[in-house]
């Protein structure tokens, strides 16, 4: 079952992340961080990746502050994620 779950999660994750508006872009990093511990590896890759291009992608002060928001917290434990630089 909690493999169903994971599945449900993803697609979820994807489909709320193909839409392009800003209070969704921004709401979309907390449940991010909320579920943090249920993704799978690929989620997890996913995750960030969405959240890297909303920060990169929207110049609205909620989308970018929820980002770095998550970005930073989940960086405590992703050395990769800790180096990586946005403006490189």
């Amino acid at each position: 079952m909690r493999g169903g779950h994971r599945n449900s999660l993803g697609r979820t994750l994807e489909v709320v992340a193909a839409i392009d508006q800003a209070s969704t872009q921004w709401t979309l990093a907390l449940p991010f961080d909320l579920t943090r511990d249920l993704h799978t590896p690929h989620q997890r890759a996913r995750s960030v990746e969405i959240v890297k291009q909303n920060l990169a992608g929207h110049d609205d002060w909620i989308v970018l502050d929820n980002s770095m928001q998550v970005l930073v917290e989940w960086s405590h434990d992703d050395a990769e994620l800790a180096d990586w630089n946005p403006s490189v």
